[in-house]
C-alpha cells in the first residue's frame, strides 16, 4: 500500500470543507524514463482562445497509468486514460471528450516531454517547465513532419 498525505482545506469560500488527497508519486518502473512521476495532482489549465479549466490526474499504483479528468468553467468534461505497454515500449493515450474519442501512442524524449502522435501529422507534447508547470501544445503537419504549425499552446499550473 502507498503511504497517503491528507490535507484539509477547510472553510475556504470557494471550498468549504474540501479534503484534498496527495499521494506521492510513484514511477512506473517498466518505462525507460520512469513515465509521468511527475504529472499526479490538480492542476489549473489555461490556453489563449478557450475556456479555462481545472484538470485532476491520478495515477495508478503502479505508476504506468494515469487518468486526468478535465472540466472547463462550463462544466465541459473531457476524460483521458495514458497506460505504459511494456511489450511495445511506448504510452498509449484515450482521450474522450463531448465531441469525439482517439487514441494515441507516445515515448518519452530526452528533454523529458512526451509527444503523444495520433497520426503521423498529429501531435500533442507534454513538456514539464518545472515542478509546477506543464507546457501542452498542440500541432500539426502536411508534410511528413517537416514543419508543425502549432494549434493551441497551453500551459498547466499546479494547485497547491
Amino acid at each position: 500500500m502507498l503511504p497517503c498525505l491528507v490535507f484539509a482545506v477547510l472553510g475556504t469560500a470557494a471550498h468549504p470543507g474540501r479534503v484534498l488527497i496527495h499521494t506521492p508519486p510513484v514511477a512506473c518502473t517498466q518505462a525507460p524514463s520512469g513515465g509521468f512521476s511527475w504529472w499526479s495532482g490538480i492542476w489549473d489549465y489555461s490556453t489563449p482562445g478557450y475556456d479555462p479549466a481545472v484538470s485532476t490526474v491520478t495515477a495508478g499504483a503502479d505508476g504506468c497509468s494515469l487518468t486526468e479528468e478535465f472540466v472547463d468553467i462550463h462544466q465541459q468534461r473531457q476524460h483521458t486514460t495514458i497506460t505504459y505497454d511494456a511489450k511495445e515500449h511506448r504510452w498509449e493515450r484515450v482521450v474522450v471528450d463531448p465531441f469525439w474519442t482517439y487514441h494515441s501512442t507516445g515515448v518519452f524524449a530526452a528533454d523529458g516531454s512526451i509527444s503523444f502522435y495520433e497520426t503521423p501529422g498529429d501531435r500533442e507534447t507534454y513538456r514539464p517547465t518545472d515542478a509546477d508547470h506543464v507546457h501542452f501544445i498542440g500541432e500539426k503537419s502536411t508534410d511528413g513532419g517537416q514543419t508543425w504549425r502549432v494549434l493551441f499552446d497551453a500551459t498547466y499550473t499546479r494547485r497547491h
